[in-house]
């Protein structure tokens, strides 16, 4: 069995630029904010999310059966963990750009 953590990590890494996870916020937020109804998405890691009213649900395959959800979690909770991981992008971002220009 794959780990909970292990599946949401891998879910939020596949957001490898800021554009990318300002993408996957800016969805998240949406849901929450009761703009969109339902969100399914799935990456390359064959991953899927589905986010409706106050849940996101996580399948280990793209391929799933509603009743066979891997894991769930507020999507309060999903927009926080998405949102860290575009600062922490963006703190990297600013690091890579101050230590390129130290080097020139």
């Amino acid at each position: 069995m794959t780990s909970t953590s292990g599946l949401l990590s891998q879910y939020i890494s596949e957001a490898e630029s800021i554009t990318d996870a300002e993408s996957t916020v800016n969805g998240i937020q949406a849901v929450v904010n009761g703009e969109v109804i339902k969100i399914n998405g799935s990456l390359n890691s064959m991953i899927t999310i589905v986010m409706i009213a106050l849940t996101t649900k996580i399948y280990d395959d793209p391929i799933f059966d509603e009743n066979t959800v891997h894991f769930s979690l507020p999507n309060i909770d999903f927009l926080d963990i998405a949102k860290l991981w575009m600062q922490y992008l963006m703190n990297n971002s600013t690091q890579t750009r101050v230590m390129e220009k130290a080097l020139e």
